[in-house]
């Protein structure tokens, strides 16, 4: 690309999306794209990633009003090389597909702190190969390089924490992103996390890919593992592993009480619906003022296998149900007197209530701001 386009390119992405999308008319989708990659390379470090003992291919498809650019990343096995390339030259399938707006795509990667990612989709070609969740594809670790260097993020991002360690909660899921924005202002505290569920299923070595990643994003957290299962195998440096079984709340509250009061607490542990309300019904009391207690994979709450209701999304024996009745406390000033719903203890103590796909996060904190005042009419009058 000659430089009065590269120039032309960069000059409109600090001014607005209208002034960018104007210049990669002008320029060529296609010439806008190899502008992108000639950006993205010098970001990517692939050959830090282990070996590969088959060709990764990261197919890019980005869209410039009705013209769609397609390239492939091609990571080489047996970490021989990789290179950017028209798509369909190569005989193995894409394992994934990011398919964003260019003009977003570029102003992310040239912006200083970058910039947001709302056209951007990610599909997997063995989403639904379960051996995922055991042993994550080397495709994870090469989409999650390719985002980092399309968004400016350096090797402190949470998600490249968890691309490293092998963490779902990056790559099947998209939970780091959100956990990132969480938990930003508690990264630099002496700070006590706490997980349920280490992961591995039975096998007391497996697991603890997300114990490692939380001990590397908070570098002065006390990082502890609730399992079922003898997890003792994980237990180094910052991290510490509990025996204990979800079904059963004095179990819970037995094994965590060695440890105080944690700032965080991470319900990632059967996703059976009764389990998850005991739980939070048993440690949410523990959780210190201004902690944040995150529930995951609220998929389960509609899916009758783990107790679910696929009929009543508000029933109250589900989770979806009871983070809906909490966002009903968490603005109890407001109801009327008339309204069926009975007072809960958590009312004046939970002080936000985030939800994202699959996953919520709650704020422990006093929620005592008064209701409107008298003189507004709440109710209609009877006739």
């Amino acid at each position: 690309m000659d430089f009065a386009t590269a120039r032309t390119l960069v000059r409109a992405a600090t001014l607005g999306i209208d002034d960018l999308e104007r210049a990669i008319a002008a320029a060529g989708a296609c010439a806008a794209v190899d502008f992108l990659l000639d950006e993205i390379r010098p970001r990517l470090r692939l050959s830090e990633l282990s070996e590969f003992d088959q060709d990764t291919i990261v197919r890019l498809c980005l869209q410039a009003g009705a013209e769609t650019v397609h390239r492939d990343l091609v990571v080489r096995r047996n970490g021989s090389g990789w290179a950017f390339g028209p798509s369909g030259e190569h005989p193995v399938a894409a394992a994934a597909v990011i398919t964003q707006d260019l003009a977003e795509a570029l102003r992310g990667t040239v912006s200083p702190s970058g910039a947001s990612a709302a056209t951007r989709s990610v599909q997997w070609r063995d989403a639904d190969d379960f051996t995922a969740f055991h042993s994550p594809p080397a495709a994870f670790r090469v989409v999650q390089r390719l985002l980092a260097a399309m968004e400016r993020r350096d090797d402190r991002d949470l998600s490249a924490l968890a691309a490293h360690h092998g963490s779902d909660k990056w790559g099947l899921h998209n939970y780091t992103p959100h956990y990132q924005r969480h938990f930003e202002p508690l990264r630099d505290e002496p700070i006590v996390l706490l997980e349920i569920g280490v992961g591995g299923y039975q096998d007391p070595t497996g697991g603890g890919a997300s114990l490692r990643m939380w001990r590397d994003f908070f570098p002065r957290a006390l990082v502890y593992g609730l399992d079922v299962v003898d997890k003792s195998a994980h237990d180094e440096g910052r991290i510490r592993t509990l025996l204990a079984d979800q079904a059963d709340p004095g179990s819970l509250s037995r094994a965590v009480e060695p440890i105080g009061r944690p700032d965080i607490i991470i319900d990632d542990g059967s996703h059976i619906n009764k389990h998850v309300l005991s739980t939070f019904r048993a440690l949410f009391p523990l959780l210190r003022p201004g902690g944040k207690y995150v529930i995951e994979d609220l998929q389960t709450a509609y899916w009758p296998s783990f107790g679910g209701s696929e009929q009543s999304t508000c029933d109250p024996h589900t989770t979806i149900g009871l983070l809906k009745d909490l966002v009903d406390g968490l603005n109890h000033q407001e109801l009327t007197e008339r309204n069926p719903r009975s007072s809960s203890t958590t009312d004046t103590q939970i002080a936000g209530v985030h939800f994202h796909h699959n996953l919520a996060v709650l704020d422990k904190g006093l929620n005592l701001e008064p209701g409107a005042p008298s003189w507004l009419a709440r109710t209609q009058p009877e006739s």
